[in-house]
C-alpha cells in the first residue's frame, strides 16, 4: 500500500506517540511536532525517541492538560521550563503553549520564580 492508500487512521497511528507519564507526542504535522500533557521528563523521552529524536523532534507548541499540580501525590503534572528554556537558548525559538488563563497566570508565576 502506498502512501495515498494509507487511511487518516493509519496516518496518525504512525504518527502518535504515547509516552508513559500520560502524554501524548504528535509527529511529521505541517506545523511540527505539537505535545500534548508535559510531565517532567518529557523533553528527556522526546531527545530519547528510537525514531527521529534530537533536535528536530522537539515540539515548538505544547498543550497543557487540565491539571497542573496533583495534591494527592505532591507532584507537579505540567513542567514547561524545559521546553521553554530549551526551545529558545537550543533552537533559538519560542515556545507556544495552549493553555486557559488560569494556568497561563500560574505558569507565568512558576516561571519567574525559575528564572532567578
Amino acid at each position: 500500500m502506498n502512501r495515498a492508500q494509507e487511511t487518516a487512521t493509519d496516518l496518525l497511528r504512525k504518527n502518535i506517540h504515547r509516552f508513559p507519564r500520560g502524554n501524548v507526542y504528535l509527529r511529521d504535522l505541517s506545523l511540527g511536532p505539537i505535545l500534548i500533557g508535559c510531565p517532567p521528563e518529557s523533553l528527556k523521552d522526546i531527545l530519547d525517541l528510537k525514531e527521529g529524536g534530537g533536535d528536530r523532534a522537539v515540539p515548538q507548541v505544547v498543550v497543557l492538560r487540565n491539571r497542573l499540580f496533583d495534591s494527592a501525590n505532591k507532584c507537579i503534572c505540567e513542567e514547561l521550563e524545559q521546553f521553554i528554556y530549551y526551545n529558545y537558548f537550543r533552537l533559538g525559538r519560542r515556545t507556544i503553549v495552549l493553555c486557559t488563563a488560569d494556568q497561563r497566570a500560574r505558569q507565568r508565576r512558576i516561571l519567574d520564580l525559575s528564572s532567578f
